[in-house]
C-alpha cells in the first residue's frame, strides 16, 4: 500500500497545564498552522494535566518532562491496531541535546525555559514535517 503522507492520520498531542499562558499560545500556533492546506492530514488533540485522562496521556509518553510544559507529540493512526500511536523519532543522541526542546524518545518538543521558552510556528512545522517523511520513510521499507 503506497499512501502519500497526505492520506496518512495524524494527531498532534498537546500537554498543557491549567492557567497556562505559554499553554494557550501552544494551541492557538498550532490551531493556526492546521488551517494550512499541507497540514490537513494532522488534527489537535488535547491533554490537560489538571485532570486524570490527561495525566494518565502524559505518563504514557515517558519523555516528557513535567517542568518543561507545554509539549507536544506527534501520533500517527495504526489501522491494524485501530489506534493512535507515538512516533518514534531517528534523531541520535547528539541532535537531541543539540536541540534542546526535542523529545527523547518520539517525534515531538517540550518547552526549554533555559532557550527562552517558546514553541515557535517555525519548530512545529519542522516537527509535522518529520512526522510525515519518517511514516513514508517506513511504508516504502516495509512495501
Amino acid at each position: 500500500m503506497n499512501n502519500s503522507a497526505a492520506e496518512i492520520s495524524f494527531r498532534i498531542a498537546v500537554f498543557s497545564k491549567p492557567g497556562c499562558p505559554k499553554c494557550r499560545t501552544l494551541h492557538k500556533r498550532i490551531d493556526k498552522l492546521l488551517q494550512k492546506p499541507e497540514w490537513q492530514g494532522f488534527t489537535k488533540v488535547s491533554f490537560d494535566l489538571g485532570d486524570i485522562g490527561g495525566l494518565v496521556e502524559f505518563c504514557k509518553t515517558e519523555c516528557i518532562n513535567p517542568q518543561r510544559l507545554p509539549a507536544l507529540a506527534v501520533q500517527a493512526y495504526d489501522p491494524q491496531l485501530q489506534e493512535y500511536r507515538y512516533i518514534p523519532h531517528r534523531l541520535t543522541e547528539a541532535e537531541i541535546l543539540t536541540d534542546s526542546y526535542q523529545l527523547y524518545s518520539f517525534i515531538g518538543l517540550q518547552t526549554d525555559y533555559r532557550a527562552g521558552g517558546t514553541i515557535t510556528p517555525a519548530m512545529i512545522e519542522n516537527v509535522l514535517s518529520r512526522a510525515q517523511e519518517q511514516l513514508m520513510h517506513q511504508q516504502e521499507s516495509a512495501g
